[in-house]
């Protein structure tokens, strides 16, 4: 029998981390525990300050990693075997509406190659996109990852504001292209860019203030902070706010200032994605990725600092070189009209001017609709947090730990996602409607079955994958001053705490499956141009479902998953809402189909 415990309904089972002492000559030596009669737990007499002193055993190891292998090796089969099925089916269907015209972009790359390209750099970005959360979490201590979640919760939705043009740009270009409307292109693209980067660097600015201003800053970088130290007056292992201040206030302007990097960005991926130029995208989003991971990985101590060196360079690499492809692309610039001096064949000075100021009129209108969606769910995750963090830093550390493993059981549905908006604009652009509902549907079933592959794989390993995403509360149990903020984390039913990470992670799971759904459903949506429905549903969710749950999250479960189920609840809802509305939208197209036969090669006129 256990003279002492790790974590709640321990049983059997070895503790979570094994603790050691590093002596001067690099050797290590496990540390024996010893029971607070307080609480049960067990702690380590050990100077974590100094030195590492804690590690994930290896069982914790082994049942992340098994977790990842179900994600990554079932969710590759299905997505590879999925691209492969819309390739053949998007061939068949050019072939009925166009006979046998050239699939070739502008560029003259073969098909298969040009396929090839986008699935590289999709492949790419995912895996890096998983490793880099992966090991900010596991790389990072405890307070410094709490200060980027509050950084990162705050600069979102703020990020969100000023980018409400760039993400209905990109899918008016598409639709534009889908149409054969290349006089809009121009006009799209001036507004995109242009807008971008006054936009972004207007943010930037006002970031840079706020970076400077040590009361706010302190606020939205450590929130709770005090509170945490007053709670755990003998705890040394909790820094004072201005240290941590102090290192994220790199990754802060860092990341403030690739704004108008990644609005441009956007655009440009639009236009290159948008023309079927998939090799050359894929190639720039190598490079960026390559550029992030080398950095973060190679770079040296891995800390906000680097993080956000990472972050910057990664989006710089992108922008330059999506900028770089398009100057030295002239048949696709000459193609899309967008050469430097282009010539009005016919009609005009006002009558060309004219179409150009409706179609930017009608991205600024929707692009604020788009706006309103993604904030009303920032609002939520980053109200959530802050909430959580002035209840107590486990609190806190426990809504991060569940961000940080998000990607990696969502990865393969933003990239199907991404190919809705691409493939179901181009359709939806050339009036096909009736293609575009059978392509929902496969991409529904899809989304579902990526869910239950992540749904498959965190629950059998929920232990394991709660304690590798907080691996760096292990140095809590160092001391039995701070012994409290571990319990808090892992302690359920040994006294003190009704909920923990394992409860949060309970959560989680279903998180993951709503959220592979989410990414597709909302995506369609973009590609049908529906901005306003989604935009008027998302206030209502936000209001009547955010704020009441956040209320009697805090006042009466007063737990921390209690308030990551308030951040997440309205993803949950909205994805319904948005399953239900495009089956009503492929309804009615189904029984109002054209039959006119209509281009589906996207940037080829009808």
């Amino acid at each position: 029998m256990l003279q002492c415990r790790s974590f709640a309904a321990q049983h059997d089972q070895p503790p979570l981390y094994l603790y050691y002492e590093t002596f001067a000559n690099g050797t290590k030596s496990l540390v024996a525990p010893l029971r607070d009669e307080a609480s049960g737990l067990c702690y380590y007499p050990v100077d974590c300050l100094s030195a590492p002193c804690c590690a994930a055993q290896n069982w914790i190891e082994g049942g992340q990693t098994s977790s990842t292998n179900i994600v990554n090796i079932a969710g590759a089969v299905v997505y590879i075997g999925f691209t492969i099925w819309l390739n053949r089916w998007m061939t068949r269907v050019r072939q009925q509406y166009e006979g046998d015209a050239d699939p070739r972009p502008p560029s003259g790359i073969h098909d298969g190659l040009n396929l090839l390209g986008i699935y590289v750099g999709i492949c790419v970005t995912v895996f890096v996109s998983i490793a880099m959360a992966s090991s900010t979490q596991l790389a990072l201590p405890v307070p410094e990852r709490n200060s980027m979640l509050a950084a990162m919760a705050f600069l979102t939705p703020v990020k969100d504001i000023f980018q409400f043009l760039e993400d209905t740009t990109t899918v008016k270009i598409t639709l534009a292209l889908g149409a054969g409307d290349f006089s809009s292109i121009r006009p799209i693209a001036s507004l995109g860019v242009v807008g971008g980067l006054a936009a972004g660097t207007l943010g930037a600015l006002l970031m840079t203030l706020l970076a400077f201003w040590p009361q706010v800053i302190e606020v939205l970088l450590t929130p709770g902070s005090a509170q945490a130290i007053g709670q755990n007056p003998g705890c040394q292992l909790l820094p004072h706010a201005e240290e941590v201040v102090q290192t994220a206030r790199g990754l802060w302007l860092l990341t403030s200032w690739s704004w108008p990097l990644q609005f441009c960005s956007m655009v440009l991926s639009g236009i290159l994605m948008g023309a079927r130029e998939f090799a050359i995208y894929g190639v720039c989003s190598v490079l960026s990725q390559g550029a992030l991971a080398a950095i973060w990985f190679r770079g040296g101590v891995q800390d906000l600092h680097l993080l956000g060196w990472a972050t910057f360079t990664s989006n710089l690499v992108l922008c330059a070189s999506l900028a770089v492809s398009l100057i030295l692309h002239r048949p696709l610039r000459q193609k899309m009209g967008l050469l430097l001096r282009p010539t009005v064949v016919e009609g005009s000075m006002a009558e060309a001017l004219r179409p150009q100021a409706t179609t930017q009129k009608d991205v600024l209108v929707d692009g604020f609709l788009a706006m309103i969606l993604d904030l009303a769910l920032q609002f939520a995750g980053t109200t959530s947090v802050y909430v959580a963090a002035f209840v107590s830093l486990q609190d806190m550390y426990q809504l991060s730990s569940a961000a940080a493993a998000l990607p990696q059981y969502s990865a393969y549905a933003v990239a199907v996602g991404y190919v809705v908006r691409l493939v179901g604009g181009a359709l939806v652009g050339r009036r096909a409607f009736a293609e575009f509902a059978r392509l929902m549907q496969v991409m529904i079933i899809l989304s579902i079955m990526l869910g239950i592959i992540s749904a498959m794989g965190i629950y059998p390993n929920k232990t394991s994958l709660a304690a590798y995403y907080s691996v760096q509360a292990c140095e809590f149990a160092s001391s039995q001053d701070c012994l409290n903020i571990y319990a808090g984390l892992y302690a359920e039913g040994l006294g003190k705490y009704d909920t923990t990470i394992f409860t949060t992670f309970d959560v989680f799971g279903i998180t993951a499956m709503f959220t592979c759904i989410f990414n597709v459903a909302k995506a369609g949506l973009y590609a049908c141009q529906d901005f306003k429905f989604m935009a008027k549903v998302s206030l209502w969710v936000l209001f009547l479902t955010f704020l009441p749950v956040l209320l009697v999250a805090r006042f009466f479960f007063v737990s921390a998953t209690a308030l990551y189920v308030a951040s997440v609840l309205p993803s949950w809802v909205l994805t319904l809402i948005f399953l239900w509305r495009l089956h009503r939208l492929s309804s009615e197209w189904f029984s109002n189909v054209t039959t006119t036969p209509l281009s589906l090669e996207v940037g080829t006129a009808g």
